[in-house]
């Protein structure tokens, strides 16, 4: 539900999951991403500080919690989370399509378009998902955005999405 764009969906049906398993914190990672599509913010970061707990700051997780500072306006918050991810990309890997969505909520598209570019050269597996990833939906209707796409194999794909 979360990558079709239902999130009030996806909502209920992590919230039932993490009944089922309170520990697996992807579940508290896709439940932050879809409250913080739905822009109850203040839920997202609470779910997401569960599985950044959980997860042992993961930095798919750390990257979801600067994109929702970002998203309510904690800019110096949201670029201590960028500092933190650029220092970890020295000694791990960090998905840069992470790193794109808190560029997009802090309004630097050009900067987003230049990590997905920089996660393509990585061969980042989560770029895959970049057609239906809500994080990446404002740069939709950018030609850049589009010419990635083809790179990846998906143009004709994205040409025929409404």
């Amino acid at each position: 539900d979360y990558y079709s764009g239902r999130f009030d969906r996806a909502v209920v049906q992590y919230r039932r999951t993490i009944d089922l398993d309170a520990y697996f914190y992807p579940t508290h990672w896709y439940l932050g991403l879809a409250l913080a599509q739905c822009g109850r913010l203040d839920e997202a970061a609470d779910a997401l500080a569960e599985a950044e707990r959980l997860s042992d700051r993961s930095t798919a997780v750390v990257a979801a919690i600067g994109m929702v500072h970002a998203a309510t306006n904690e800019a110096e918050r949201a670029r201590k989370v960028l500092d933190e991810l650029t220092r970890l990309s020295d000694i791990r890997y960090v998905s840069q399509v992470f790193v794109a969505a808190i560029l997009i909520r802090s309004g630097d598209l050009d900067g987003a378009l230049e990590r997905l570019e920089q996660a393509f050269d990585d061969q980042c597996p989560w770029l895959l998902f970049s057609m239906v990833d809500p994080k990446l939906a404002p740069l939709r209707s950018h030609l850049r955005f589009h010419r990635l796409l083809q790179r990846l194999g998906l143009g004709s794909a994205a040409a025929s999405r409404p």
